[in-house]
């Protein structure tokens, strides 16, 4: 599947000419067809965390085919324009204690032996 779409690049997609790659339009359509989240610097998905080298893999099997120069730096910028673009708060403890209710222990029920 697909993520560089025409509206990814200003310009002509040729090989002779070198395109202006939109990062913003790259990472919308990239996040559109497989949902991610960045959560302290790593990737999930439904499925959990991401192995990143294979995001990375994937970024550049899409990239090669309408970049020809500079595609190891331009892969590298996706992926922190991909880090930027999908960036979640992290569960943080203030949502976790209004979820639960904190029982200290001297109040917690005790076992009758």
């Amino acid at each position: 599947m697909s993520y560089v779409h025409s509206d990814n690049f200003d310009g002509d997609i040729s090989e002779n000419n070198s395109a202006y790659l939109n990062e913003s339009a790259f990472c919308r359509n990239f996040v559109h067809i497989h949902p991610l989240k960045c959560i302290s610097g790593r990737f999930y998905d439904t499925d959990g965390l991401v192995n990143e080298y294979a995001l990375e893999s994937e970024v550049y099997q899409q990239l090669k085919k309408n970049c020809s120069s500079g595609l190891s730096t331009k892969v590298s910028r996706l992926m922190d324009a991909l880090r930027i673009y999908s960036t979640a708060a992290p569960i943080s403890s203030v949502a976790i204690s209004s979820s639960f209710r904190f029982v200290p222990s001297s109040a917690a029920p005790r076992k009758s032996s």
